[in-house]
């Protein structure tokens, strides 16, 4: 059973409006991005992007370094690795 059921219609472009009380309760945004998939009966589904977003970053969250960002972890390695070349040259 829905949490929650409205009925929409199909408007100019294609375009579906979303009711502004299941927006603000959902806290979406203007701009705001969604991923829409079609199952295979024909039924609509639309998730915000962020979410899905979200989902994908925990799947390797473990892989990350615990603090800084992976950018500066390797500009580090890199100055390191320089400056080993340039005493040995």
């Amino acid at each position: 059973m829905p949490l929650e059921q409205t009925v929409v219609s199909l408007g100019p472009q294609g375009r579906i409006l979303i009711p502004s009380t299941l927006r603000q309760s959902l806290q979406l945004a203007e701009g705001e991005r969604f991923l829409l998939t079609v199952d295979e009966d024909a039924n609509i589904h639309l998730n915000p992007l962020r979410e899905r977003i979200a989902a994908a970053e925990g799947l390797f969250k473990e892989f990350a370094p615990m603090a800084g960002s992976v950018a500066d972890e390797l500009i580090v390695q890199r100055r390191l690795e320089a400056t080993k070349e340039s005493s040995q040259e």
